[in-house]
């Protein structure tokens, strides 16, 4: 793998080329399928709905025991899917992240930091900051053209669990949704 793009791809389960391996598509053919099959032809724009019922956001996550794409020595992942939901059904998707989860801190502390050195010579921007209780990595790639342009890396102390930890990659990690991350560490940008 020599573009940032590939590599993103594959980190994030590849979703974004619509290559995921089947558990994974399954499981957003079911939450979202937006995220599971290329749409044909071009994207439209769609009218404006003049539905006043409010927008539920729900969190869906698939655990797995092992990356499919990735070689890493971690206890477990998870893909979370943050969708909209209205009258019951899916109106959308916010984003979605992968977590994954180490049982030390040098096993997060290697694996966050082979991720960097693999996007520091493919990235136009580049920006790392580190805190006692967190690391933050942002990577953007200068093609504006291309599926994904940028990924967010946070590691930090799992909430849950005094010794574990753990890596939270996406393209847009949202700072007014860090309850979804985890606790107040994962407040970012």
């Amino acid at each position: 793998m020599t573009n940032f793009e590939e590599v993103t791809d594959n980190v994030l389960l590849r979703i974004p080329s619509y290559r995921a391996n089947n558990p994974t598509k399954d499981f957003l053919l079911k939450y979202c399928p937006l995220l599971a099959k290329k749409p044909s032809g071009s994207w439209a724009s769609i009218p404006p709905s003049f539905d006043s019922t409010q927008e539920i956001l729900t969190r869906h996550s698939l655990i797995f025991k092992k990356h499919p794409f990735l070689d890493i020595n971690m206890k477990e992942g998870r893909l979370d899917l943050l969708t909209k939901e209205k009258n019951n059904s899916n109106s959308g998707y916010l984003t979605y992240f992968i977590t994954l989860v180490f049982v030390t801190n040098e096993n997060a502390l290697n694996f966050f930091e082979h991720l960097c050195s693999t996007y520091e010579p493919l990235s136009f921007s580049k920006t790392k900051i580190s805190l006692p209780d967190r690391q933050v990595a942002i990577y953007k790639e200068d093609n504006k053209t291309a599926s994904v342009n940028q990924i967010q890396l946070l590691m930090t102390k799992d909430d849950f669990f005094d010794n574990r930890y753990k890596i939270v990659i996406g393209t847009i990690l949202d700072p007014d949704f860090d309850e979804y991350y985890g606790s107040q560490h994962a407040v970012c940008c």
